[in-house]
C-alpha cells in the first residue's frame, strides 16, 4: 500500500487496511503492508542534497519521527536517514530529494507519526531536541495510518514479531511469545563483500580477489524474489534462500571492515571517507536483510573487526562513530530479530578500556527505538561488562579448541557469572572451535561428530542459546573465501536436527539449566528442570545414572537420535521411580554413539517394564598366577507399575573375550566369575509378563601388573587447597610447578582394580637438590602416612618409600599428594629455587615380601 499526504487529508482503503495523515504544508508517503510486525515507511519531500554536498546530508540534517500507538500509549522515536531519490538501489542515485524512517509497528489500529526535521552543523548526532534549526515545509509534519493484524505464518519472523531481551537466558518474540533457539552460518565474516553491490570497494586495490559472486547460489533464487537494477541480488539471496531451505535461523555478517582482513565491506561512498554514506548500496543490503528477515533469518550485525576497533574517532564515542551507529539503526533497526555486536574479537590486539566499550553499548540502547539485543565478542573475556551497569545484554562467544571441547564450560561459565552479577545474559556460541579449522567440509569430515557433540549439543545443554558455524582459514571454503553452503550440508541438517528436537517436543528450555551434577557418567551433559524434565547427553553412548533424589514419582524414559533426528523412542528401561538415583538403561541401537535421553513423568494409566540397574564395575584385574577373576555383581529389580505378574530376573553374557560363569544367573545380585583379559558385556534383564527391559554393564579385565604409573593411570584432583600440577614426560614423573606454587601440596588419584588383599605399597619419588618434597598417601580416603625425600647429591634419582600391611579392595582409590619444597641452599632470583615433588610410580608387593 502506497500513500501521499498533500494539502488535505488523504484517506485509502485497500483489503480493508485505512490509512490517513494531516494535512500539511510538506509532503509524506506511508508505504509497505500497513500490517503487524511489517515495514511501514515514511518518506519525505525534503531539501535537496547529495551523498557528497554542502551541507553534508548524514551530519548537518536531522531526521526524527515519533510513532505513537494512542490506544496503548505507546511511542517510538525513530531516527530517519537520507535516501537520495528514494530508488537508490536500482537507480544507484546520489542526490535527490527523499528522507525516511521506518517502523514496524507491534500492535494492530490507528498509528500517528510525528517528524522533527533540523538543519545545523553537526545536527544529525546531537541528542539536543532542540539542536540546529527546524526545516520549513517538513518540521512537525504529522499524519495517521492504520494497521492490520499480521498475516503471516510458519518461518517468516513478521509471523512471530520482535525478538527481544527479556531478562532471562534467552530471547523471545514479541508477538507469539516463543523464546529462541539459534543455529546457522556465523561465516563467511565478509556475507557482504558481494560484486552487485554498488561501489568502487570492488576495484579500489583493498583485498579487491576477495569479492563474492555467490553464483553457487543463483539456482537457490526464486521466482517473486527480490532483485535490483534487473537481475542482481539473485546469488546473495539464493544463499540466503539455502540456509532456510536448511532450518537455519541465522546468518552473520560485518558491516565495517576497513582494515580487516577482508576490507571490502562498509558503509561509506569510498575507503578513505567517515562521514559520507553510501545510499545505494545500503538500500541493496536492506534488500537482502529484509529477505532474510522474511525468510525467517536472525540477523547478526558485527559492526567492526578486531583491527578496526579504533579506527572510528580512536574508539571514543565521537562524531563518526555516532554517524556510523545512528545510520545503521535508522536504516536497519526495524527488523524483527537481531543483534548489534560491538565488534569481533574486541580486545584482541588493541586494547579497548571499560568505558569505550560500555559507552558503544548504551549509544544501541538509548538511541535504538526498538532495544535490540546488545553482544560483544572475544577478544578479552569482557567480564567488566557484567552486571547491570552495562547495557549489555549478552555474550558472543568464540572457543579455540579443534575439537571444539571447551564450548560447552565456556558457556556456563559466561551463563553462571552473568547471573550471578545480577543480569542474565544470553549466551551462543559464534565462532566455536579454532582459528585454522573449527567447521571444515563435508568432504573432509563428513559426520562432525566433534562438532555435533561438543559445540552444538555442548551450547545447547549449557543453557546457551545456540550456535553460529566457522569456516577455519587453513581450508577450502574459509570464512573468507567462501561462496558456496552446500560444502557444509551434513552440518546444517543436524544442526535442524537439533533445533527440531526442542521445538517438536515442546522442550521449555528457557526455564531450564544445566545440572551436570546429576548425572554420574563421563563426557555428559544434563540440562534440567527440577521434577519436570531431563535431558541427559551421553556423548559415548552406553548407560548413565540420574539423581533424582527428593524428587517423587514415575518417571518415563524416551532416547533421541541427535545423528538422525526422529520421534524419542525407548530404550532398554523404559521407566525409573524417582526418590534417588536410577539408571536409565541404554538406548535402542548404536549403544557406543551419541544419544539424548530425556527423563520425564510417565504415564501413570500405562504399565510400564520394570526399571533394572546395576552398580557399575570399571575395571578388574586378574591375580598373580590365576587366569581368573570373580566380581560381585550389585544389580536391582524394581516395579514401577502395579501388576500381579511375576518378574523374571536373568543375568546373561552378550560378548566377551572369554567365558562367564554366574553363581546364581536368577539373581539380581550374585557373583560372576570371567576366564581371561579382556572386555565383557553384561546383561541383566527383567520380564514382567511379556515387558522386557534390560540394562548392561562393561568390565574391563586387566592382566596381571604390580606397579601404577604416574603418567599412565593417574588423573590430577584438585579441591580444596589442593592445586593443580603437571605430567612431565622427561622424567616420566608427576610434578608440581613450584615457580607458581611454592610450599603447596598437588594430588593424583588412580583406582586400585586387583584383587582384596594385604600390600605393602612401594611409591618410587625423585630426588632434587633445591628442596626436599613430602609425599603422603592415602588409600579410600585415609591416610596411610607421609614420607619425605632425603637431602639429594644429584637431582633425579629414585628413591623407593615403603608403606607396608594396607589392606586394598577393588574400587578402592589410591591418592598421592606431593609438595613443591626449598632447602635454602640455591638461589634463584630473589629468592631460592624449589624442588618439584616428582614421583614416578606406586608398586603392590605382597605384605611382608622383600623387593
Amino acid at each position: 500500500m502506497r500513500l501521499t499526504t498533500g494539502g488535505s487529508v488523504v484517506l485509502l482503503g485497500l483489503l480493508g487496511l485505512v490509512a490517513a495523515t494531516a494535512a500539511v504544508a510538506g509532503s509524506a508517503e506511508v508505504t509497505g503492508e500497513l500490517k503487524e510486525w511489517h515495514k511501514v515507511t515514511l518518506t519525505l519531500n525534503g531539501p535537496q542534497a547529495s551523498e557528497d554536498g554542502e551541507p553534508n546530508p548524514f551530519l548537518d540534517y536531522r531526521m526524527q519521527v515519533t510513532f505513537r500507538h494512542p490506544e496503548t500509549g505507546l511511542t517510538y522515536s525513530v531516527p530517519g536517514y537520507f535516501a537520495a531519490d528514494g530508488n537508490a538501489a536500482n537507480t544507484s542515485a546520489t542526490a535527490g530529494n527523499k528522507w525516511r524512517a521506518h517502523l514496524s509497528p507491534d500492535h494492530a489500529g490507528e498509528w500517528t507519526y510525528r517528524v522533527s526535521f533540523r538543519e545545523g552543523s553537526n545536527v544529525a548526532i546531537s541528542d539536543d531536541p532542540e539542536a540546529g534549526a527546524p526545516v520549513a515545509g517538513v518540521e512537525g509534519l504529522g499524519g495517521s495510518f492504520v494497521v492490520a493484524e499480521t498475516d503471516k505464518i510458519g518461518r517468516d519472523m513478521r509471523a512471530k514479531g520482535r525478538l527481544g531481551y527479556v531478562g532471562k537466558h534467552h530471547l523471545r518474540f514479541a508477538g507469539s511469545g516463543e523464546y529462541f533457539l539459534k543455529a546457522g552460518a556465523d561465516a563467511p565474516e565478509n556475507f557482504l563483500a558481494y560484486r552487485g553491490f554498488d561501489g568502487d570497494f570492488k576495484a579500489d586495490g583493498h583485498k579487491d580477489r576477495l569479492v563474492k559472486e555467490w553464483a553457487a547460489h543463483v539456482q537457490d533464487w526464486r521466482e517473486g524474489d527480490s532483485v535490483w537494477q534487473d537481475e542482481k541480488g539473485k546469488g546473495i539471496l539464493g544463499a540466503i534462500n539455502y540456509l532456510a531451505s536448511q532450518g537455519m535461523n541465522v546468518f552473520s555478517f560485518i558491516t565495517l571492515n576497513i582494515e580487516g582482513d577482508d576490507r571490502n565491506v562498509f558503509p561509506y561512498t569510498s575507503y578513505e571517507v567517515r562521514d559520507r554514506i553510501d545510499c545505494s548500496r545500503m538500500d541493496q543490503w536492506e534488500v537482502v536483510f529484509a529477505h532474510g528477515t522474511n525468510q525467517g533469518m536472525y540477523l547478526h550485525f558485527k559492526t567492526q573487526e578486531a583491527e578496526n576497533v579504533n579506527l572510528l574517532d580512536n574508539g571514543e564515542m565521537g562524531p563518526q562513530r555516532k554517524l556510523y551507529y545512528r545510520e545503521l539503526i535508522a536504516r536497519f533497526a526495524h527488523h524483527l530479530a537481531l543483534n548489534w555486536n560491538l565488534g569481533e574479537e574486541v580486545g584482541l590486539g588493541h586494547k579497548v578500556s571499560t568505558k569505550k566499550k560500555k559507552a558503544w553499548a548504551k549509544y544501541f540502547w538509548t538511541h535504538d527505538p526498538y532495544q535490540h539485543h546488545i553482544v560483544i565478542h572475544n577478544g578479552n573475556h569482557h567480564y567488566d561488562l557484567l552486571g547491570p551497569g552495562s547495557d549489555l545484554t549478552g555474550f558472543s562467544l568464540q572457543t579455540s579448541q579443534v575439537d571444539f571441547r571447551n564450548v560447552h564450560n565456556r558457556t556456563r561459565e559466561y551463563l553462571r557469572r552473568s547471573a550471578e552479577a545480577g543480569k542474565p545474559w544470553v549466551v551462543a556460541c559464534d565462532e566455536p572451535g579454532d582459528a585454522q579449522h573449527s567447521l571444515i567440509t563435508d568432504a573432509e569430515d563428513p559426520t562432525h561428530d566433534n562438532a555435533r557433540m561438543n559445540a552444538l549439543w555442548g551450547n545447547l545443554l549449557a543453557g546457551g542459546a545456540g550456535v553460529e558455524w566457522y569456516f577455519g582459514y587453513k581450508h577450502p571454503h574459509s570464512d573468507l573465501s567462501c561462496q558456496d553452503h552446500r560444502v557444509r550440508e551434513n552440518m546444517w541438517k543436524q544442526s535442524k536436527i537439533a533445533l527440531d528436537f526442542f521445538s517438536d517436543n515442546d522442550i521449555p528450555f528457557w526455564e531450564m539449566g544445566n545440572t551436570n551434577g546429576l548425572v554420574d557418567a563421563k563426557d555428559s551433559f544434563c540440562l534440567s528442570k527440577s521434577g519436570q524434565l531431563y535431558l541427559v547427553y551421553l556423548k559415548k553412548g552406553g548407560s548413565a545414572s540420574l539423581d533424582l533424589s527428593g524428587v517423587d514419582g514415575l518417571f518415563e524414559i524416551l532416547w533421541f537420535n541427535p545423528r538422525e533426528g526422529g520421534s524419542p523412542e525407548p530404550g532398554s528401561v523404559q521407566a525409573v521411580l524417582a526418590g534417588g538415583k536410577v539408571q536409565l538403561g541404554t538406548p535402542p541401537r548404536d549403544t557406543d554413539r551419541d544419544w539424548l535421553a530425556m527423563v520425564r513423568p510417565g504415564d501413570a494409566t500405562r504399565t510400564y517394564p520394570p526399571a533394572v540397574s546395576v552398580a557399575a564395575v570399571k575395571k578388574l584385574m586378574l591375580p598373580q598366577g590365576s587366569d581368573t577373576v570373580s566380581v560381585e555383581l550389585d544389580g536391582g529389580v524394581q516395579r514401577v507399575s502395579p501388576s500381579e505378574d511375576e518378574v523374571v530376573t536373568k543375568w546373561s553374557l552378550v560378548s566377551g573375550s572369554g567365558d562367564a560363569e554366574f553363581q546364581d544367573a536368577s539373581n539380581a545380585q550374585t557373583t560372576v566369575t570371567l576366564k581371561g583379559a579382556g572386555e565383557y558385556a553384561l546383561r541383566l534383564t527383567a520380564n514382567e509378563g511379556g515387558r522386557e527391559s534390560h540394562t548392561e554393564i562393561e568390565v574391563v579385565v586387566e592382566p596381571f601388573r604390580s606397579t601404577l604409573s604416574a603418567l599412565e593411570d593417574f588423573e590430577f584432583v584438585v579441591s580444596g587447597s589442593l592445586v593443580p600440577g603437571y605430567k612431565d614426560g622427561a622424567r616420566k614423573a608427576m610434578a608440581i610447578n613450584a615457580a607458581q606454587y611454592r610450599d603447596r601440596y598437588a594430588a593424583a588419584e588412580a583406582e586400585y582394580v586387583g584383587a582384596l588383599g594385604r600390600y605393602d605399597l612401594v611409591l618410587t619419588t625423585l630426588t632434587e637438590t633445591d628442596g626436599e618434597s613430602s609425599y603422603r598417601l592415602y588409600v579410600a580416603d585415609k591416610q596411610i602416612g607421609e614420607v619425605r625425600n632425603p637431602e639429594a647429591r644429584r637431582d633425579y634419582e629414585q628413591v623407593k618409600h615403603r608403606f607396608e600391611g594396607v589392606t586394598l579392595r577393588p574400587g578402592d582409590k589410591v591418592r598421592v599428594e606431593f609438595n613443591s619444597a626449598s632447602n635454602g641452599k640455591v638461589p634463584e632470583g630473589d629468592g631460592f629455587a624449589y624442588s618439584r615433588g616428582r614421583w614416578r610410580t606406586v608398586e603392590f608387593v605382597e605384605a611382608g615380601n622383600a623387593r
